[in-house]
């Protein structure tokens, strides 16, 4: 008995390394503690999950499915299946739509909207359940038997959590623009999420060609994170680490690609200039490719062509400058692929988006 004691010890104390390591984005470690726990103890419900985390990183959604459904089928009570399972759905709704399989993308949606309801409106997993379901619903275009109740529920959770608008705006914006539009004013009226969710609803416009409105509420952003009280970045590059790390991006792509960059200008900004919001241009841009691309020129004097980067946003959603060269490298290429004639649909084909 006393072995038995050591041994579910033993497995607690290396799930909880597994989880804290998939928590921290360290997957390599998390793969290391499941193939521990594996050896002790394979059906264990919090082992299936752990799997089923894993492989619905790795966008092994059938296998995270099945890892999700054994947990549940073992432990029927224990919520944190049942949200990997919500996700796994989602991610095959998303797929069915990529696919124009509109059965299966309800099907999805009907499962995961059965499979979340027990969730617990005062339990810490509601959020999350809450937003999972919230995207099925607009995955089905906000027609389902459960959407009323659910958009309710919605409603309740935000009064009492107002950040919670920040995150179910884009997806319920789909099919109920106006009720996305009160919450983030709810959200907007609390001083620190006021710039965020002004910004929010400058996305969410800008989706449904609100262009007036849309800029109107950019410009507030603008102002707002110019401030001298605005949160300063958690990280800051000096001018010249900025450069190394732009220039080190642009010699990762190939010599020939360096060639054809050589007439466009790369300018540096800490955010877009008011003119440009003014214009439409988003306020907490990474990046800006301005000109024609070379897809498009037809003979005679080139266009003038600028590859904005902007340095305080950057920085402002990275947490060290390992994370800030990596964004850079990303930003610098996604302007590149515009300037060779991309859109954003090809971008985001590419991984740059």
């Amino acid at each position: 008995m006393l072995r038995g004691m050591a041994r579910q010890q033993r497995l607690s104390t290396i799930m909880d390394r597994g989880f804290a390591a998939l928590d921290d984005g360290d997957y390599d470690a998390a793969e290391a503690a499941l193939m521990q726990a594996q050896r002790i103890d394979r059906q264990h419900p919090d082992v299936l999950v752990l799997d089923g985390e894993l492989n619905l990183i790795a966008e092994e959604f059938g296998t995270a499915e099945e890892s999700f459904r054994k947990a549940m089928a073992a432990a029927p009570d224990a919520l944190p299946p049942r949200l990997g399972l919500g996700r796994t759905l989602l991610s095959q709704l998303f797929e069915a739509q990529d696919a124009g399989d509109e059965r299966a993308a309800r099907e999805a949606a009907d499962e995961i909207l059965q499979v979340l309801a027990v969730v617990p409106r005062d339990s810490e997993d509601h959020p999350e359940s809450l937003l999972t379901r919230l995207a099925a619903l607009a995955g089905v275009g906000g027609k389902h038997e459960a959407g009323p109740q659910l958009l309710v529920i919605a409603d309740e959770t935000i009064e009492v959590l107002p950040e919670l608008a920040l995150d179910a705006a884009s997806p319920v914006a789909v099919f109920d623009l106006p009720r996305v539009l009160g919450w983030l004013e709810r959200a907007a009226a609390q001083q620190e999420l006021r710039a965020d969710a002004l910004h929010m609803r400058g996305m969410v416009l800008a989706d449904n060609d609100q262009r007036e409105q849309m800029i109107a509420a950019w410009s507030e952003v603008w102002r707002l994170d110019g401030a001298d009280d605005a949160p300063p970045p958690e990280v800051t590059a000096t001018d010249e680490e900025f450069e190394e790390m732009a220039q080190a991006a642009l010699q990762e792509l190939p010599p020939e690609l360096r060639e054809r960059l050589r007439r466009a200008a790369i300018l540096v900004d800490d955010r877009p200039p008011l003119e440009m919001v003014a214009e439409g241009v988003d306020p907490r841009s990474l990046g800006l490719f301005t000109g024609t691309p070379t897809t498009e020129e037809q003979g005679g004097q080139p266009a003038l062509t600028h590859i904005y980067l902007f340095k305080q946003n950057l920085e402002r959603m990275c947490r060290d400058l390992d994370e800030l060269a990596e964004q850079v490298q990303i930003t610098v290429w996604h302007e590149t692929a515009h300037f060779f004639g991309l859109d954003e649909d090809g971008v985001s084909d590419l991984g740059l988006a």
